[in-house]
């Protein structure tokens, strides 16, 4: 219980800083896209903070324990090519521990910017 809550806390303190660095001070329905969500923690928090999070995410075992876990989230398996969203969607898109990962760098930033 100890480690979930330092958890639940360390994920909040990510979502402060990812708005403060942003400039955003009102976060309410404001759209986010999460690219890699591994375990949800993060889309979560962001619904707490009334944002509306959307998430993706190339791995099948961590998409399916999300859907499971977090039922009522936005969350889509990614076939690594074309995010499975819609144009001009998001306000913001974020990832945490990804990018490192990724063939193509510019790949993933082009599909941010549409």
């Amino acid at each position: 219980m100890e480690k979930e809550i330092a958890l639940q806390q360390k994920t909040h303190n990510q979502l402060e800083s990812f708005l403060a660095e942003c400039g955003i001070e009102d976060a309410q329905n404001r759209r986010i896209l999460e690219i890699g969500f591994k375990n949800g923690r993060f889309l979560n928090e962001c619904r707490k903070a009334g944002l509306i999070p959307t998430g993706i995410e190339i791995n099948r075992e961590y998409y399916e324990k999300v859907k499971a876990e977090y039922p009522d989230l936005d969350v889509f398996l990614y076939d690594g090519r074309i995010f499975p969203v819609l144009d001009e969607s998001f306000d913001f898109a974020v990832s945490y521990q990804v990018l490192e990962h990724v063939k193509s760098i510019e790949h993933i930033f082009s599909e941010c910017i549409r």
